[in-house]
């Protein structure tokens, strides 16, 4: 939600269409909600994984990137989930991309139906959002920023560690073979055995 100043500067934009200026304001407020919220959740024993869709219909292969380095940069989080954007019907948007001709399909003309997963782009947009999903989300997790919020985390919160370590191994699978991925579940699971000595 907007406080008072941020909502009198979103109408004062929108009026002068200053559609950027407002596009940044709405931006800084959801941001900082999303902080207030992870804030909240830690203070009750609720870990936090959040999600950033990536592959916009509309935005550039830079936007869609700069979107998720905004969002990375929000501390306190176990992990993310990393969709890739999906129009279903009935949607605004699914007119729109409908009648844009840029719907995937299958070799015989039909909607590729199978595609309508949030995993591997039903829209041709100029650029593989597949490829930009496994960048971003890798740089999520082996970036100096969760390092520190994982450890940080753990200290002030060790019933995390059940948590990072699930979250860990899935990208274990999905970055098989990355050493820095590898080099943070060994050290989680080290964590794991130190804590389970002292009990």
């Amino acid at each position: 939600m907007m406080n008072n100043e941020e909502r009198t500067a979103y109408h004062v934009a929108k009026k002068r269409n200053e559609t950027k200026v407002a596009d940044q304001i709405l931006v800084s407020s959801y941001a900082r909600n999303i902080e207030e919220s992870v804030a909240f959740a830690h203070e009750n024993r609720v870990s936090c994984h959040c999600n950033c869709m990536v592959g916009t219909y509309g935005e550039t292969r830079e936007e869609s990137a700069e979107g998720f380095r905004r969002f990375s940069n929000i501390g306190n989080l176990v992990g993310c989930y990393v969709p890739i954007f999906t129009p279903f019907p009935g949607t605004k948007v699914w007119s729109e991309v409908y009648k844009s001709g840029k719907l995937k399909r299958t070799l015989v003309g039909g909607i590729d139906w199978k595609l309508f997963d949030a995993e591997h782009g039903t829209i041709d947009i100029g650029y593989n959002p597949r490829e930009l999903q496994r960048e971003s989300k890798l740089a999520f997790y082996v970036s100096e920023r969760y390092s520190k919020d994982m450890r940080e985390g753990l200290e002030r919160n060790p019933w995390l560690i059940d948590d990072f370590l699930s979250d860990i191994s899935v990208q274990m699978i999905e970055y098989r073979g990355n050493k820095e991925i590898e080099k943070i579940y060994s050290e989680l699971c080290d964590v794991k055995a130190k804590m389970s000595e002292q009990t």
